[in-house]
């Protein structure tokens, strides 16, 4: 099928277990896994501008960011006590 001419085609890298996920659900809603995933992804970037509007992707970045210092002082603290 022909792609429309204002739309593209993407290309995207998932685990297989998000595909058998999208599958399933694409499945309980009687449509193609691209049409269910392209609705995702439209969800997300909704949800992603209100979530940037209300300040909590900042916040979000930061909390992240805090995860992986406290991950990398446990992980080489643990490493130097077995040394």
């Amino acid at each position: 099928m022909p792609v429309p001419s204002d739309k593209v085609t993407i290309s995207i890298v998932i685990e297989k277990e998000i595909k058998e996920i999208l599958e399933q659900h694409a499945a309980e809603l009687d449509m193609s896994v691209s049409r269910f995933a392209r609705n995702c992804i439209y969800v997300a970037l909704d949800d992603y501008k209100i979530l940037k509007r209300i300040g909590l992707v900042r916040v979000a970045l930061g909390f992240r960011s805090l995860m992986e210092t406290i991950k990398n002082h446990t992980t080489s603290h643990a490493t130097e006590e077995k040394a």
